[in-house]
């Protein structure tokens, strides 16, 4: 999925001759809607990275295209167990490809707009540990549900220029998904002091971001120039692919040893017999490690 938003991004660099360059920092408060809510998915925070290119087609309306990057913490329990420290979070990591249509109006330039995207919805826990565990280990680190949503959302708000340089970003965000993830609700979590219990609940994702972040306006290169370089480097690839070419007929062929690659093979077999240690618990409260 990233692979594809970044190819959607190059392919907007080569095709955009005299567009700017929007780079975005922000962060957002999210709550759930509808049914996620009702299901006591968490409230939350994150932090946001976006890459735009803003093309004015008219002397007040301009589009900008580009990539965003959106990571949130929805509800998070820290225990204090014999152990360790023993962290339980809801997090989620996304990917979106957004359009916003932006109008000029003095100081402020309200936009609205679309996304469509992917991105990953994880349970995680975690401890730090009270003493090095087998093998001088001093956490663990691992993820109870991890489940990869398509999605796509809207957006509006408005940038208040504050020079020509940079612009601050209000705004509201809306992304939802088609099919259910798995998740702690926070609301049951419970500790009396020696065991840990809470209800786990599978719900549709729907959000809503408030945003709040600043943004850098660049030039980009013309188009001219991104050419002119592509075919420098063509010539550039060609000449070495021809002395490549020319000084490898001289170079021995060199083959691999038999007898280390099946050594390899058996210590990768070896390798693979071994289990990774995992936390012991019982019920849902970690005891061990091992």
């Amino acid at each position: 999925m990233k692979t594809t938003l970044l190819s959607f991004f190059a392919l907007l660099l080569s095709v955009n001759s005299y567009s700017q360059l929007r780079v975005s920092f922000g962060g957002f408060y999210s709550t759930p809607l509808g049914q996620f809510c009702s299901d006591d998915y968490s409230d939350g925070a994150g932090a946001d990275l976006g890459l735009a290119l803003v093309h004015e087609f008219h002397p007040k309306w301009s589009i900008e295209a580009g990539l965003n990057m959106q990571y949130g913490l929805n509800g998070k329990k820290t225990t204090e167990l014999s152990l360790g420290d023993y962290d339980l979070k809801n997090s989620f990591l996304n990917w979106q490809i957004k359009v916003n249509w932006v109008k000029r109006i003095g100081k402020v330039s309200p936009y609205f707009g679309f996304s469509f995207g992917g991105g990953t919805f994880y349970t995680n826990e975690y401890i730090s540990f009270n003493e090095p565990q087998e093998n001088q280990i001093n956490y663990y680190d691992n993820a109870l549900h991890e489940t990869f949503q398509f999605n796509q959302g809207a957006q509006l708000g408005t940038y208040i220029h504050l020079n020509d340089f940079i612009d601050l970003n209000l705004g509201i965000s809306f992304i939802k998904s088609h099919s259910k993830v798995k998740y702690i609700d926070f609301d049951s979590f419970t500790f009396d002091g020696t065991e840990i219990d809470y209800e786990e609940k599978m719900s549709i994702p729907f959000l809503l971001l408030i945003n709040v972040g600043i943004s850098f306006k660049f030039k980009s290169v013309l188009t001219s120039n991104y050419s002119g370089n592509r075919s420098n480097s063509r010539n550039y690839t060609k000449s070495r692919y021809r002395r490549s070419s020319s000084s490898s007929s001289c170079e021995p062929s060199l083959r691999p040893s038999t007898s280390s690659s099946s050594s390899e093979s058996s210590s990768n077999k070896h390798y693979k017999k071994k289990t990774a240690p995992k936390l012991i618990k019982n019920g849902k409260t970690p005891v061990g490690f091992k």
